[in-house]
């Protein structure tokens, strides 16, 4: 695996960057990755990954001494820390609980109603808060999320989404 230019890599490819790739050049690859070249390591991975993706076969042994390698790297820098980072990326934060848009549209959708019927924006997340057995903030919480969809609802859908809302 040659290092290409910069023109090289910008430049519009016909086919499968990699499909020229023999089995010499992976080894080669696979050695310089070894010894530290990142480009080479970059290139394989990008070979690999063209080739998975693309359904077509690839050199199993050279992919297999690569991974392994790359596994006992990461569980040797790793090693004692339970909360260590390994390779893939996680999202930030905890998926939202269905339960709890549910439960924040709910209450959007009460606070929308009071105050159509006529009661400020404070009176009406105080009485919601009240009614629902949930805190004050949680009410400002769920309304800031959701009013702008509640507010879109006529009374009939927003009474709809009630029936049976315990909060």
């Amino acid at each position: 695996m040659t290092k290409h230019t910069e023109l090289d890599l910008n430049q519009e490819q016909q086919g499968p960057k990699w499909a020229d790739a023999t089995p010499d050049d992976l080894e080669v690859g696979l050695l310089c990755a070894l010894d530290g070249e990142t480009y080479a390591e970059r290139c394989l991975i990008e070979c690999f990954l063209e080739q998975m993706t693309a359904g077509l076969p690839y050199d199993t042994s050279v992919f297999t001494r690569y991974i392994t390698e790359v596994f006992k790297q990461t569980l040797e820098r790793t090693a004692g820390k339970e909360d260590a980072t390994l390779l893939l990326r996680r999202g930030r934060g905890r998926p939202e609980d269905v339960s709890k848009i549910e439960r924040d549209f709910g209450l959007s959708a009460a606070v929308v109603l009071l105050i159509r019927d006529g009661l400020g924006w404070e009176a009406a997340c105080n009485d919601v808060a009240d009614r629902y057995g949930v805190s004050e903030r949680q009410v400002h919480r769920a309304l800031e999320k959701h009013r702008d969809d509640a507010e879109k609802l006529i009374d009939t859908e927003l009474h709809g989404l009630l029936d049976g809302f315990e909060g």
